[in-house]
């Protein structure tokens, strides 16, 4: 359930208040972190092959989101989730870690690369 909250925001990224959304998951933050991970492979593959592996039922609206990104930006930021995962053991403040990722997801998939 939490993730299919998590997955609704990501959906619509120009809708997205992004500090909310890092606060009512900072509790969450790995849980979150490989949901983003996952949703962006699937944006990525979206673009490039027309499928998606995780996010099965979604396929439609990643495909909407993807057309709307630009794919280099995409493919830098997927690389920068993989390289992102040695913070989540680091005692930086999570929320504010969220709310990074989230707002780089939102230029990128928002359009405003």
């Amino acid at each position: 359930e939490r993730r299919d909250v998590f997955l609704d925001r990501l959906a619509h990224p120009g809708e997205m208040d992004v500090c909310a959304v890092a606060q009512a998951f900072q509790p969450l933050v790995p849980e979150a972190w490989g949901w983003l991970a996952r949703w962006m492979h699937d944006l990525v593959s979206q673009r490039l092959a027309g499928t998606s592996r995780f996010f099965q039922g979604r396929e439609r609206i990643a495909a909407a989101v993807a057309q709307q990104a630009d794919m280099a930006a995409l493919m830098a930021f997927q690389r920068e989730l993989s390289d992102a995962a040695r913070w989540l053991r680091h005692p930086l403040h999570s929320q504010l870690l969220l709310e990074s990722w989230l707002t780089r997801y939102t230029q990128i998939a928002g359009g405003r690369a």
